[in-house]
């Protein structure tokens, strides 16, 4: 593989060029490990892939990659957040290790930066950093202004059949809790496992969770009734073909590794339950799709134990 010459962005170069208004700890997130574009301090010394220059003699990153191709647990990355795009200030070997080995996410305490000017970057934000405050939820990505607003809605109206069901006030995270768990991850496998995701290459999982429920709705309203989840995300497989499965099962099984702030059980259980349902469904009708979900289902390293 030829060496990568062209350097990293600077945080601190970038950061000049905008006027900043406040800096704000955002905590432990779920990053993709594409959108970390820089560094803090070391820009100059590293490829742009994050490893060192000459990796294959450096026994420290050699220990890293050891490490995280085993499925070590190991501490989240530190990273600064400036206008959606993530800098590392330390963890730069676990980055390039990260890369390396084709990981899709990496966890990461997070200082976000905000710029002075008004910008849809900056209203994004704000956004994100609101939702995640109120409702416990830190993965959910989304790239434009607007959505993280729609999707607090879509949760408020959810609390509101929790608490007319459980005939009490249940909190806003309870709610959001459930409405991950019971709304939120059932559309996301089903887009995983009908490969709809590969579809919208450019989309963020999220993204596609908004564009189902737009579907969902018109579909609904055209037919007097509520067509359902399933219906749904066939009516855009077909409009909008898939080109077979791959390593996107990462982003669903993420969660298996995250709780959402307040009592209850990792919220990824929810999503592995859900994965291992499917794959016993698909055995019997489609046993070369059944294989591709196990077989990234036994991939994944859930805290160096795997799904079991």
């Amino acid at each position: 593989m030829p060496e990568c010459r062209r350097l990293l962005k600077s945080f601190n170069e970038e950061l000049g060029s905008h006027a900043l208004a406040a800096q704000r700890l955002i905590g432990l997130r779920t990053v993709r490990v594409d959108w970390i574009v820089g560094s803090v301090g070391r820009a100059d010394n590293l490829r742009t892939d994050f490893r060192p220059h000459r990796y294959r003699e450096n026994p420290r990153y050699r220990t890293m990659l050891g490490l995280m191709e085993q499925g070590a647990a190991l501490p989240p990355v530190s990273l600064y957040e400036l206008l959606s795009e993530y800098y590392v200030l330390d963890g730069h070997h676990r980055v390039g290790a990260a890369r390396e080995i084709g990981m899709t996410f990496i966890d990461a305490d997070v200082v976000q930066f905000l710029p002075n000017e008004d910008s849809p970057a900056r209203q994004l934000s704000f956004e994100r950093a609101n939702f995640e405050l109120n409702t416990g939820l830190r993965d959910i990505d989304l790239q434009d202004p607007g959505g993280y607003p729609r999707l607090a809605r879509e949760i408020d109206e959810h609390k509101w059949i929790l608490s007319e069901a459980a005939e009490r006030e249940v909190s806003l995270k309870e709610a959001a809790r459930g409405w991950y768990e019971k709304v939120y991850t059932p559309a996301v496998v089903a887009m995983m496992t009908r490969g709809l995701a590969r579809s919208f290459p450019d989309r963020t999982l999220a993204e596609i969770y908004l564009l189902i429920e737009d579907e969902k709705w018109l579909a609904s309203e055209g037919a007097g009734y509520d067509v359902g989840l399933q219906q749904v995300v066939d009516q855009l497989v077909d409009r909008y073909p898939a080109h077979g499965l791959g390593r996107e099962l990462e982003r669903v099984l993420i969660g298996v590794r995250r709780e959402v702030v307040g009592a209850g059980r990792a919220m990824g259980e929810v999503v592995r339950d859900e994965l291992i349902r499917r794959i016993e469904l698909a055995a019997p009708v489609d046993p070369d799709a059944a294989a591709v979900f196990q077989a990234d289902a036994d991939r994944m390293s859930i805290g160096g134990s795997g799904l079991v």
